[in-house]
């Protein structure tokens, strides 16, 4: 009998070891998806965005970024976009396009054209500023995740990212 409660005392031990071991890989599950969570949100209500490569783009300093809603501008800063004194054209909202850049945006990524907003020139006409829809997957273009800013090099066909978000509805100017 004592071999047997031994046995049982283990088995039991053994039990509870492994019930408390999944419970506590669940809450951490549990508080990484609420983080996951709060990041986009935070995102999406702050305009926040680290990354450093829109100091690639030359002229970058003009591109103006617009809120029709709260008919704010926004200009890039070091944590993502602040809100500048710049003047900016609020007369229209939604998808009227720069049909030049618009053509040639087409015709460089066909791909990606059902997923391009707004888009404009750069003052020296050798680049494209453009608002891009990116979906979680090809199969699902309806799914949109984020939006990027970018700027397309006319001269060597490179894109640089100025900004992305979560938050959509950013229209662009370049002055």
């Amino acid at each position: 009998m004592t071999k047997l409660s031994r046995i049982t005392s283990k088995i039991t031990k053994f039990i509870f070891r492994l019930f408390c071991l999944i419970l506590g890989l669940h809450v951490l599950f549990i508080v990484f998806l609420l983080a996951a969570g709060t990041y986009k949100v935070m995102l999406s209500w702050t305009l926040l965005d680290v990354s450093q490569e829109y100091k690639k783009i030359d002229a970058y300093e003009g591109i103006v970024l617009k809120d029709y809603n709260k008919q704010k501008a926004y200009k890039r800063s070091f944590c993502g976009l602040t809100e500048t004194d710049e003047p900016a054209d609020f007369s229209y909202h939604g998808e009227q396009l720069n049909s030049t850049a618009h053509d040639t945006l087409q015709r460089l990524a066909p791909g990606n054209a059902g997923h391009i907003g707004q888009c404009t020139l750069s003052p020296d006409g050798r680049k494209i500023l453009y608002v891009k829809a990116n979906p979680s997957d090809e199969a699902d273009p309806t799914d949109i995740v984020d939006y990027s800013y970018n700027v397309l090099n006319l001269d060597d066909g490179t894109v640089l990212e100025y900004f992305r978000n979560p938050r959509a509805g950013l229209g662009v100017e370049w002055h």
